[in-house]
């Protein structure tokens, strides 16, 4: 039986999985409590750190899994430099790439428990260098083939947990380095940003998931010669955001319109938006959509910009967060836990007189940072990539308004009263219309 992304219903897409998962005789499992998970690229030693987070944003270490490791002079083990780290979406597993200069790389994937606490369940390989890795559903998984000569790939794995195996369904090239790729928000589209190699010009190239889990190419646009690095997605799927690295200045933040119907992809009408930092590698929207964290990788720091939801045009506030020096800051996440905005961020580096170690940090109402917790010591090197759960959650039918577990003309009442006040964009458009009542009546006929 194959599962592919959810796009006949939640409902038909929990059937088929709890079908599979009844056939296989395999019980769910996953952390009860929110939780990150950080892979640290060390020479000597690969390995994950466990973290719980706090009602409060604030973090608990918990344990450090070794996947590999070697004494100075010793040969290269396949479960070092712990690179990128991806959760399926149920929660249930962890997977690990790891980029060791082998010419056959290592993906490991890790068992997480109800206390969070990770086992490794199985390795597999993979050509080198997997810079990066996503899933795209509890079964499959996307993994680039980064390289700086020769064909740059995006491999899609079919995850067997009974047989514990990797099998390869899919391989498609892109047309240059391809170090990061993004799995949508709906996990019906991936994103590859391509840097060219020996001429033509930066681009991403989307593909669209297939139902048996393969990729077929959607659309392809050029990013106006900036390398779009570490690509984020807004809640509402609305916009794309990339930096730039060292390429066309080293100061710049690329802004893309997507419509997650076709795959397209388009640049903003401003776009792309000057930083004032050095060299953007990552960005990052906040949970409300409003704010754009901007990761860099010259200076170490977090800049942050206020998105227009409606147009998704970036402003910088001027605000920002210093990490450290050069090459400090590793990955970013954000999550929301309950009222609660959180940016997850790595400090990887311990050369400028800081100690490594992972921050939780409140997203406040003006975009800047409030720390809950510094740089907390996971006792792994160099902390790269960090993979968050937000916790088990019990879906809300988004015809139950008033949010009384049933479906009535109350929920009529309230959802009006919110429409009229402007706070019933139910559909996330980014603002209150005639579509949010369309959205909601067809869900509140239909019973849910």
């Amino acid at each position: 039986m194959k599962i592919g992304p959810m796009r006949s219903g939640p409902a038909a897409a929990f059937v088929a999985v709890s079908t599979l998962l009844a056939a296989a005789g395999v019980a769910s499992a996953q952390s009860a409590t929110p939780a990150a998970f950080v892979c640290n690229n060390g020479n000597l030693e690969g390995s994950v750190s466990v973290y719980t987070i706090n009602p409060d944003g604030s973090l608990n270490f918990i344990e450090k899994v070794i996947t590999g490791a070697r004494q100075s002079g010793e040969p290269t083990h396949p479960g070092n430099n712990a690179y990128s780290i991806s959760i399926t979406p149920s929660g249930r597993f962890l997977a690990t790439s790891h980029a060791t200069a082998l010419t056959t790389e290592q993906i490991t994937i890790l068992e997480v428990g109800s206390d969070a606490r990770v086992s490794i369940y199985a390795t597999a390989t993979t050509p080198d260098s997997p810079l990066d890795l996503g899933w795209i559903n509890d079964t499959t998984l996307a993994v680039t083939r980064t390289r700086t000569s020769g064909p740059n790939d995006v491999i899609v794995y079919r995850w067997d947990e009974a047989a514990r195996t990797l099998t390869e369904i899919d391989r498609d090239a892109t047309p240059g380095f391809t170090s990061n790729l993004l799995v949508s928000n709906s996990r019906n589209h991936v994103f590859a940003p391509v840097s060219p190699l020996g001429g033509g010009g930066s681009s991403i190239v989307t593909f669209a998931v297939q139902p048996d889990g393969t990729l077929v190419e959607s659309d392809f646009i050029f990013t106006d010669g900036a390398y779009p690095l570490g690509p984020g997605l807004s809640p509402d799927s609305r916009h794309l955001y990339a930096g730039s690295g060292t390429s066309s200045g080293g100061s710049r933040v690329t802004g893309m319109a997507f419509d997650d119907e076709n795959g397209a992809l388009n640049l903003l009408f401003d776009s792309p938006y000057p930083s004032p930092g050095s060299s953007p590698k990552q960005c990052v929207v906040s949970p409300d959509g409003l704010w754009v964290f901007a990761g860099h990788g010259s200076d170490g720091t977090i800049r942050i910009f206020s998105r227009d939801v409606a147009t998704g045009s970036l402003t910088s506030t001027g605000n920002l967060y210093d990490v450290g020096s050069q090459s400090s800051l590793g990955d970013m996440k954000a999550l929301r836990l309950g009222d609660l905005d959180l940016l997850l961020f790595t400090d990887k580096e311990t050369f400028d007189g800081t100690p490594r170690g992972t921050f939780s940090a409140e997203i406040m109402p003006d975009g800047t940072l409030r720390i809950i917790t510094e740089r907390l010591d996971g006792l792994g090197i160099s902390p790269n990539d960090i993979a968050v759960w937000a916790g088990p959650q019990t879906p809300q039918c988004p015809a139950d308004w008033d949010g009384s577990g049933g479906i009535d003309g109350d929920d009529i009442t309230a959802f009006f009263a919110d429409w009229q006040a402007g706070n019933a964009d139910i559909d996330g458009s980014g603002g209150t219309d005639g579509d949010d009542i369309t959205f909601f009546f067809v869900r509140w006929q239909a019973g849910c």
